[in-house]
């Protein structure tokens, strides 16, 4: 792949692939953090609309406000400091948001909501800077289409890890469910068949529904 996109020189195929493993780790932090943010939200408000409806109205207003004052005031300082200035922060807010959430407190899960949409966007366009200061024109030509790559294949392989990991616990579920309700012969054939068949089904469809909404969260 790298030789039919003419990097010749060993420093812009080096570029290239730090790039990215960069575009891929931080596309992998954004859609499990949003894999999580939406599992503890939607369980703690559940059924509540009203309370959804202002999370993303809350998005919106938050993280268009703080783009706007970051776009301002960047230009002030070197965009290595900001982007570890941004991680640094992120980890430190996501530990305290660990205990807060283990602590069952209330309005952390909508503080957790907006926060995780917020680091997400900071961190693609800080992503993006850094890749156009890295490169010229004519290597973003040869390069991009690898670097933009390394968000398509995490947002792949994130959702379908947590796709293979939730259908394999269903599965499970159901084969040893169906299996109690034959109590006569429950190691026959038709029990056997039916723990096998039903509950391979029930696992596939969640496997394949779950991973086509986690893509579908990034790429629509």
């Amino acid at each position: 792949m790298i030789k039919l996109m003419h990097m010749n020189s060993a420093e812009e195929r080096n570029r290239a692939l730090m790039l990215f493993a960069y575009n891929f780790l931080a596309t992998s932090i954004m859609v499990m953090g949003r894999i999580v943010r939406d599992t503890l939200f939607l369980n703690k408000y559940k059924g509540d609309r009203l309370m959804l409806s202002l999370m993303y109205i809350g998005v919106a207003i938050i993280v268009s406000t703080a783009t706007f004052f970051y776009t301002k005031r960047s230009s002030f300082y070197r965009l290595d400091k900001l982007i570890q200035g941004t991680f640094s922060i992120g980890i430190t807010l996501l530990l305290v948001f660990i205990a807060l959430v283990s602590a069952d407190v209330t309005p952390d899960y909508s503080i957790l909501y907006i926060f995780i949409e917020l680091l997400g966007a900071f961190m693609m366009f800080q992503f993006w800077s850094f890749t156009n200061e890295l490169l010229d024109s004519r290597e973003a030509k040869r390069i991009l289409g690898l670097v933009g790559g390394g968000g398509i294949v995490a947002s792949i392989i994130v959702g379908s890890s947590v796709a293979f990991i939730v259908s394999a616990i269903v599965n499970n579920v159901f084969n040893w469910g169906i299996g109690k309700m034959f109590k006569k012969n429950p190691d026959g054939f038709v029990a056997f068949a039916c723990r096998t068949y039903v509950s391979t089904a029930i696992g596939q469809f969640i496997d394949n529904i779950l991973f086509a909404i986690i893509v579908s969260r990034v790429f629509f």
